[in-house]
């Protein structure tokens, strides 16, 4: 939960900041919402939209690191060939 400083400022853990990202409407429901989190089919359909968003998540991430790959192995066959040109 957000507190705080001396100051009065509000502080926010970066947890709260990431569920936010993620889902304000979950975040609201959790941290201020007053209400019970009934059943029905608006929870199935978020649970639904968080398996989606949670599956291009991993895509993206699995393309990041493909990409970084990549860019590694052209990066080590440029210097392989700077370096056999260098030598000839």
């Amino acid at each position: 939960m957000p507190h705080k400083t001396s100051s009065g400022k509000h502080i926010f853990p970066a947890s709260e900041v990431a569920e936010y990202t993620v889902c304000p409407n979950a975040w609201y429901l959790k941290r201020m919402s007053r209400e019970p989190i009934l059943e029905g089919p608006e929870m199935e359909q978020g649970e639904e939209i968080h398996k989606q968003w949670a599956e291009d998540l991993e895509y993206e991430f699995t393309l990041g690191r493909m990409l970084r790959l990549v860019a590694a192995l052209i990066s080590a066959a440029t210097v392989l060939l700077l370096i056999l040109r260098h030598n000839t």
